[in-house]
């Protein structure tokens, strides 16, 4: 689902905002769990179920380390930590690069004619890095102690899948928002906020970058080989913004074209001792 799709705009978050608002404070992270479940297997299906097991392992090893870190028992806490680092690591490692090992051991045993190692491809699940090292800050904050565990299995769930930033990022380290997941409180003035937000990056999305103005810039990055720079531009009243959004065709290509080499200038020769340092004036003269 993606979020400038229909199915996004005008069924799933009305429907999202709606059951939040309409339920009672304490289930509201609930809420937003099972909409993020719904809307993670909405693009990845079955797969959910890598999501889900990511959840409870972490959720397990958490409050392990906590425990070993409130009875002083460190060495324990920090063993408890690398085991989780370990599994995290080595299951991202496996989806992300199972298939890319075999194929090249394939490759290397098809060259000096040995059979190829029978292989079916593995599926690799949406936004795997992004809740893994979401993870593992939790796990690495609570064994600095920077945060304490989360109590409520559901607070951590939201930590992990909350869909906004589930699947694209950013990653947001935990004890930053930590608290907010316990309790936090909604005023208007936020709220509109929020949506002026969303509707900013929606045009940018949807008038910018799946228009005509994201294919020049991709072409102009293909055709410099990557070396394309950002010019901040400032608008009236405005904060200054990383490229030229919401600016005419002609400014935008403008500010994606690389710089032009610096040439440096030549300084000026002085003047000999005795010279003059302006020229005669060839009409000068004595009549």
């Amino acid at each position: 689902m993606v979020f400038s799709s229909v199915t996004f705009l005008f069924f799933f978050l009305p429907a999202v905002l709606g059951a939040y608002y309409l339920v009672p404070r304490r289930a509201r992270n609930a809420v937003l769990v099972l909409a993020s479940l719904a809307f993670y297997t909405w693009g990845a299906g079955w797969i959910v179920v890598v999501l889900i097991a990511s959840i409870a392992l972490n959720s397990v090893f958490g409050l392990s380390v906590e425990r070993a870190m409130d009875s002083g028992r460190e060495r324990r806490a920090r063993a408890v930590l690398a085991l989780a680092v370990v599994m995290n690591v080595a299951l991202l490692a496996w989806f992300k690069y199972a298939n890319f090992t075999v194929e090249t051991l394939n490759g290397v045993m098809g060259a000096v004619g040995a059979d190829a190692l029978p292989w079916a491809d593995i599926l690799l699940p949406i936004g795997i890095s992004f809740y893994t090292f979401h993870s593992l800050s939790y796990l690495v904050d609570i064994y600095r102690g920077t945060a304490r565990h989360l109590v409520h299995p559901v607070d951590f769930a939201l930590y992990i899948t909350f869909f906004p930033q589930l699947i694209a990022g950013p990653i947001v380290r935990f004890h930053e928002i930590r608290d907010q997941l316990v309790e936090r409180t909604e005023t208007s003035a936020a709220f509109t906020a929020g949506v002026y937000r969303f509707c900013h990056g929606l045009g940018k999305k949807v008038l910018i970058a799946d228009t005509d103005f994201g294919r020049v810039f991709n072409a102009t990055e293909t055709l410099f080989d990557g070396d394309v720079e950002f010019r901040k531009v400032r608008f009236p009243g405005d904060d200054p913004m990383e490229g030229a959004l919401f600016a005419k065709a002609p400014t935008l290509v403008d500010t994606m074209l690389p710089r032009p080499p610096r040439v440096k200038q030549a300084e000026p020769e002085e003047a000999p001792d005795g010279g003059s340092d302006e020229e005669d004036d060839p009409g000068a003269g004595g009549g």
